[in-house]
């Protein structure tokens, strides 16, 4: 399977506590890493929103890779 570099991914969670962060990051972390994308592409930045308001954690690590992979470059 192709392998997919992040350099840095960012998350800006206002509200969040730091632990449940930290957390979300794990969950997004292990979300991608199951994702299945197509050989390596390119992209200097991708900005996402997801709407947070009320959704758990799984909910909104779900919502981030979702996100993520349709901003991927064509053929991701």
């Amino acid at each position: 399977m192709p392998s997919v570099e992040i350099d840095r991914l960012t998350l800006q969670v206002p509200g969040l506590p730091a632990d449940r962060a930290h957390r979300l990051a794990e969950m997004v972390a292990a979300g991608l890493e199951r994702a299945r994308f197509a050989p390596k592409q390119s992209a200097d930045k991708i900005n996402i929103e997801v709407p947070s308001g009320g959704a758990s954690l799984d909910d909104l690590a779900a919502s981030i890779v979702t996100a993520l992979r349709r901003q991927m470059p064509q053929g991701a």
